[in-house]
């Protein structure tokens, strides 16, 4: 495989709401190929201010391919901060995720990640 590398200029989310002086978050849809826990971790003081709905890839392979990380941390991490946590069916109903065991076993059945979405 080939992969080009390109600098991206970055900020955290906590940063960047108090910067701009963010008074509302509804919703937000994350997908950073495996950097995902990073992303919560710098966002979490916002997530929990303002409660919006978070729609996040669960991807494993990524996760610890690109970024030795542990997927079961990040399924506590959100956890954490969002009392629900629910899957998206490719069919676009949602299903309960009761524990960190049931949604691995989806995954590896499955098509090896998952979108599910996160909500107060």
């Amino acid at each position: 495989m080939h992969y080009e590398h390109e600098k991206v200029e970055c900020i955290r989310l906590d940063d960047w709401a108090t910067a701009v002086r963010l008074d509302r978050l509804d919703f937000v849809k994350l997908d950073a190929e495996g950097a995902e826990p990073q992303v919560i971790q710098g966002g979490a003081q916002t997530l929990m201010r303002f409660h919006p709905k978070l729609v996040t890839e669960f991807n494993p392979r990524c996760m610890i391919q690109y970024f030795s990380g542990r997927p079961q941390e990040y399924y506590s991490l959100l956890r954490t901060i969002f009392p629900k946590l629910i899957l998206i069916e490719s069919t676009g109903e949602l299903s309960p995720i009761p524990n960190y065991e049931w949604l691995d076993r989806r995954i590896e059945t499955g098509k090896g990640w998952e979108d599910l979405l996160c909500s107060f």
